[in-house]
């Protein structure tokens, strides 16, 4: 017997190949490659781990996380008080800096047909998002005097077309080494009894792992060894549908040196209630990042008797994080997800406007 069938069928899971004798020798094999990438024992503790948070009901919310008060009003106010900007020139300038950019989607809510980062964003020019993040990383590795390496993960959907469309843009005027692409991973959708789900009888139902699992990815395709051989242990995160960005911000990489955190993300105070941003918060006693999907209403709209919003910290999406931290939490149970704060300030919300 094929040692993936066996593996399948000794995990509970052989119902994959309930079809296999039906199939043509094409679709055997593509459906061999496709429970190649299933980690069954990763399907079975995340099936445990979900049954088990049911059982235990709501999780309690317990408190919350505000913008940090200080006697500064803006980040240059601030630069006298610590060494964060000396020591991100440090590392802008030996190169320990990298870019990293999750690009997995594609255009379609846009009503664009490629990928996301291609889509043409700037309002005279037309340049696509990606030739907005290619310049400011040039123009970041100029100001330095180092150039800046950049990460940036596609998907299954999009890798072929997001690689050509940097071939026939020129790279976008960057070194074609310094450019470098790896595939998110994909789990597999599984039903109420925990049993992995088939969209045809020779298709596996995959999807894309997420943002989260950028982690896990950036470990399996090697791109973390490919980091620390060229000297990066520092990546700043942001995600491909955010043409503002800071794509490497250099007084915010100056602050998570200097605090000495393992992962850092922004924070933006929050205009009103119902604004669709992800929410820093105390779950459980851990601070996490909750989407305004998953925060009840009543929460999202809650306020201090100030007039406050209580949960008033805004998630968009930018981090800073330490290659070898990357490392470890991919390596770790939780591998599928952005890890949720450990006391040992493995993440620290910034607002720009803080002071050490």
């Amino acid at each position: 017997m094929n040692p993936t069938i066996a593996a399948f069928r000794d995990a509970g899971q052989g119902q994959v190949f309930a079809f296999f004798e039906r199939l043509s020798p094409d679709g055997r094999r593509r459906l061999l490659e496709q429970a190649a990438e299933v980690d069954l024992d990763e399907v079975g503790r995340l099936v445990r781990t979900l049954a088990a948070a049911a059982r235990r009901g709501p999780r309690t919310w317990t408190g919350w996380c505000r913008p940090p008060t200080s006697p500064c009003r803006t980040t240059a106010g601030c630069r006298g008080l610590g060494p964060g900007p000396g020591r991100r020139e440090t590392a802008l300038a030996a190169g320990r800096v990298g870019a990293f950019t999750v690009a997995g989607g594609q255009g379609t809510r846009l009503g664009y047909d490629g990928p996301k980062g291609a889509y043409p964003v700037t309002p005279v020019r037309g340049k696509p998002l990606f030739q907005v993040f290619a310049e400011k990383i040039i123009a970041a590795g100029r100001r330095h005097g180092r150039p800046i390496p950049w990460f940036v993960m596609t998907s299954h959907q999009n890798h072929d077309a997001t690689v050509s469309f940097f071939e026939e843009r020129g790279w976008f005027g960057l070194e074609k080494g310094r450019v470098h692409f790896f595939r998110q991973w994909r789990m597999p959708a599984v039903g109420f009894d925990g049993r992995i789900l088939l969209e045809a009888p020779g298709s596996i139902a995959l999807s894309p792992d997420g943002h989260g699992g950028s982690l896990r990815a950036m470990e399996r395709s090697g791109a973390l060894d490919l980091m620390a051989a060229e000297g990066v242990d520092t990546l700043s995160y942001f995600q491909v549908d955010n043409p503002i960005v800071h794509c490497v911000d250099p007084a915010f990489i100056g602050w998570h040196l200097l605090r000495g955190s393992e992962m850092s993300s922004k924070m933006v105070p929050k205009l009103y209630p119902d604004e669709k941003l992800g929410h820093f918060c105390l779950r459980d006693g851990k601070l996490v990042v909750v989407e305004y999907s998953d925060l009840p209403l009543e929460l999202q709209r809650a306020r201090e008797p100030d007039g406050r919003l209580r949960y008033l910290a805004g998630s968009v999406a930018i981090h800073v994080l330490d290659r070898e931290f990357v490392r470890r939490v991919a390596r770790s149970e939780g591998a599928g997800r952005f890890p949720s704060t450990a006391p040992r300030r493995r993440c620290r919300p910034w607002t720009g406007m803080e002071c050490p």
